[in-house]
């Protein structure tokens, strides 16, 4: 037996209902579709820990912030170099944080 909307009354479609990998849910006014393919719209964040750098955060693929993680540089929280001259030393790594 469909659920009704709250608002509306008409009968919701199941979960997964619509094709094309989408769900319905519901909300104070009604039914609300809401599309799977949303998190490809989804804004695409990751930080890339740079070898003897800084934190490069990345947002849909381009550099937004550079973060200082030698604790030298005198633009804190952001990179200034002065890791080369500190002799800063520390593996890399790349951490997703929205994908």
């Amino acid at each position: 037996m469909p659920r009704e909307g709250p608002a509306t009354g008409e009968p919701v479609p199941p979960l997964g209902a619509g094709g094309l990998g989408t769900s319905w849910c519901t909300r104070g006014n009604g039914p609300a579709l809401i599309p799977e393919v949303l998190n490809e719209l989804m804004t695409k964040i990751e930080v890339q820990v740079a070898e003897n750098g800084p934190n490069l955060v990345i947002v849909d693929g381009k550099v937004a912030a550079a973060l200082c993680r030698c604790g030298h540089s005198s633009k804190k929280p952001y990179c200034d170099g002065a890791h080369r001259a500190a002799g800063f030393k520390a593996d890399g790594a790349n951490i997703p944080v929205v994908s």
